[in-house]
């Protein structure tokens, strides 16, 4: 359970804006047993920065600091925190957005924060890893809108999300939602997942696997939810379930938290008037993926195959399966 909330660090950026004698001002947002977050401003500049500190680790001569138009990572001097620490601090630069670089430094705390128990080295790890997935997502063209088939597929995400905000509040299904920042399955539920797979075809139902870890891993129970959608006039467009979910969202006080994960999927607002498709979810068929469900599985694959993306007709499947409800009303996962 997190003890900051995006609305603490918003206000920490505001009291320190006036403050310009130091290289630093920096406050606590929260204290781990190997990790500190902080929040603060970067002078000269008065630029807003986060920061993490952790007992001192090797740091690979060969590693480069990621930087964007948007940001930058930098090392933090050493009489800026205690001795025996490393401190790495993602900065915003002078050209770079207020807003984006929120939503970016609220994402990489939850997620460092996620990882506050593993050693140092693996923090930062992953605070490295986070920052470089959104140095890719601010480089990529913007002009392109999501095709037909993705918009159903982030469609198909975002109800998931909300049967999830239904049984355990908007906050617990954001941070179960792990498929936009590039992990094998779409949700991370305790040691299961979730992977969701979405249709808006008359007919047939074919699953594209993306890789052999998406239905081969170590996370248990894993589902694979297949829901079909009927475009018609009475549905729901992309737009209307984004609205909704902000409107959850900020009522939570999570919002920027919801804005980083519709970014990290590619859903500018700019193009939402290209998304006004509507549909109507018909079916959602939740299969259990065990020994008996048809699937790769690495173990029993040569060892030269180092990757795989394979289709699985879900319309002749024998296997049985229950809805999404009745997954998680039974506690399935």
């Amino acid at each position: 359970m997190t003890s900051w909330t995006e609305t603490a660090l918003e206000r920490v950026w505001r009291a320190l804006a006036n403050e310009d004698e130091d290289a630093w001002r920096l406050h606590t947002l929260q204290e781990f047993s190997n990790l500190l977050l902080l929040a603060g401003r970067s002078f000269p500049g008065n630029r807003e920065a986060i920061l993490i500190k952790l007992p001192s680790v090797d740091v690979p001569a060969d590693m480069v600091l990621p930087v964007s138009n948007g940001f930058e990572v930098v090392e933090v001097e050493e009489n800026a925190v205690p001795s025996g620490y490393s401190s790495f601090a993602l900065v915003r630069s002078s050209e770079g957005e207020v807003d984006m670089f929120k939503m970016m430094a609220i994402d990489a705390l939850r997620h460092t924060e996620s990882k506050s128990s593993l050693e140092p080295s693996r923090v930062l790890h992953a605070f490295m890893m986070r920052v470089k997935d959104w140095q890719a997502f601010m480089n990529a063209d913007r002009k392109k809108t999501l095709s037909q088939k993705a918009q159903v597929g982030l469609l198909g995400e975002l109800i998931v999300l909300e049967f999830l905000s239904a049984r355990f509040g908007i906050k617990s299904a954001l941070n179960m939602w792990q498929g936009p920042f590039n992990a094998a399955q779409d949700f991370h539920f305790y040691d299961g997942a979730i992977e969701v797979k979405s249709t808006a075809a008359s007919s047939g139902f074919c699953a594209r696997i993306n890789s052999i870890d998406q239905l081969d891993t170590t996370r248990s129970p894993l589902y694979l939810c297949a829901l079909r959608f009927c475009e018609q006039e009475g549905g729901e467009s992309l737009v209307d379930v984004v609205s909704r979910l902000r409107n959850e969202a900020r009522f939570a006080n999570v919002s920027w938290q919801l804005e980083s994960l519709l970014f990290a999927s590619r859903y500018y607002d700019e193009h939402a008037v290209s998304y006004g498709r509507t549909l109507s979810l018909t079916d959602d068929r939740c299969y259990l993926v065990d020994e008996f469900f048809p699937h790769l599985q690495r173990a029993t694959m040569p060892v030269e195959i180092v990757k795989s993306v394979y289709d699985i007709d879900l319309e002749t499947l024998q296997s049985s399966y229950i809805s999404a409800d009745e997954m998680l009303n039974n506690n399935a996962v």
